[in-house]
């Protein structure tokens, strides 16, 4: 297994390869490995990642269309920045569909329920803010105005 900034640099600077597309995904997300040529002595550099091109990606009402690439590499750096740890390495780079977002691929473990609700009180957050509130904006609709602004608040 390679270290962060080793992971980063191969997904960063790798040759990318098709391996399949994952059928379930609503994004045309592929499964590739990516290969890093290393000067001699050092050896290939190779690691299974997730490959989503924009030009994949479904529209959604709720978001921009062509930002779920750069979304999920914003999840990563929140991630890290916060300490949480829970999205794996994540990029923004061109390949074999063009720009998109390479993920380092995490092997599924059938012993973990990836869906797991905790209650707030529960959680150790590595800093003392306990909640953040994002002011969204609104479409324009007869109702929306700047003088009714809609704010999220996201308790952590």
């Amino acid at each position: 297994m390679l270290d962060r900034a080793t992971t980063l640099d191969v997904l960063r600077d790798g040759e990318i390869e098709v391996i399949g597309r994952i059928v379930g995904s609503s994004n045309n997300a592929m499964l590739v490995t990516v290969t890093r040529i290393c000067p001699e002595p050092e050896p290939v550099q190779v690691l299974r990642a997730v490959y989503k091109p924009i030009l994949g990606e479904r529209p959604l009402n709720d978001f921009p269309d062509g930002t779920l690439a750069r979304r999920e590499v914003a999840a990563w750096h929140v991630s890290e920045a916060t300490g949480w740890g829970i999205v794996p390495p994540t990029v923004l780079r061109d390949g074999p569909f063009g720009e998109g977002m390479v993920q380092a691929y995490v092997e599924p473990d059938p012993a973990v329920d990836v869906v797991h609700v905790t209650s707030p009180n529960h959680l150790h957050v590595p800093w003392s803010i306990r909640a953040a509130e994002f002011r969204m904006s609104q479409k324009a609709s007869s109702s929306s105005s700047p003088a009714n602004p809609v704010f999220l608040s996201i308790f952590l």
